[in-house]
């Protein structure tokens, strides 16, 4: 007799994010329903999604869960016991694309919040005065700030959500060289 597909699998998926459910319930072939091979097809189509997905990320898995964390943590206005904002969806999608479209061969940021508009900075460093910053905030518009001993340069670059302005690529290559 056929075994339907488990109610439990996607309470699994739902609870535990879980990759592991969706791959045995795409292995499955013993559904005969119509709904069955919907289920079975859609899984297919999330695990392939969610490997491709690790695949684009690769090396970028830690710092992304980084972000999701730090902006989980100033997701409240007055997170500074203060008055910053809080760091907005919007803010944290914008993040996410930039560290996404890093060339793999650039290493991965530092991150803080900025306590004064709520924008994410990512940081690259080679000591206290080899420092290059972007802050990312709601608009395609990133400040950027690089010092390298005594050189110091700054400018505004926007991101169109792919590809990383090559002012920004220019100054992590000057500071961590």
């Amino acid at each position: 007799m056929p075994e339907p597909v488990s109610i439990i699998t996607f309470a699994g998926v739902a609870v535990l994010g879980g990759a592991g459910c969706l791959r045995e319930t795409q292995s499955r072939s013993s559904g005969v329903s119509d709904q069955a091979g919907f289920v079975a097809e859609t899984a297919r189509s999330l695990v392939a999604r969610n490997d491709l997905t690790a695949s684009i990320i690769g090396n970028r898995a830690e710092v992304m869960s980084e972000l999701y964390e730090l902006a989980d943590e100033h997701a409240e206005p007055g997170w500074d016991g203060a008055e910053a904002p809080a760091v907005s969806e919007a803010v944290l999608e914008r993040a996410a694309e930039l560290i996404a479209a890093l060339p793999s061969s650039v290493p991965n940021p530092e991150l803080a919040v900025d306590p004064d508009d709520g924008a994410i900075a990512l940081e690259w460093s080679d000591g206290p005065h080899r420092v290059f910053s972007v802050s990312v905030g709601e608009s395609q518009r990133m400040a950027c700030a690089g010092i390298d001993g005594t050189d110091v340069w700054h400018n505004v670059s926007r991101f169109d959500g792919a590809t990383v302005p090559q002012f920004v690529l220019q100054g992590i290559q000057k500071v961590i060289g």
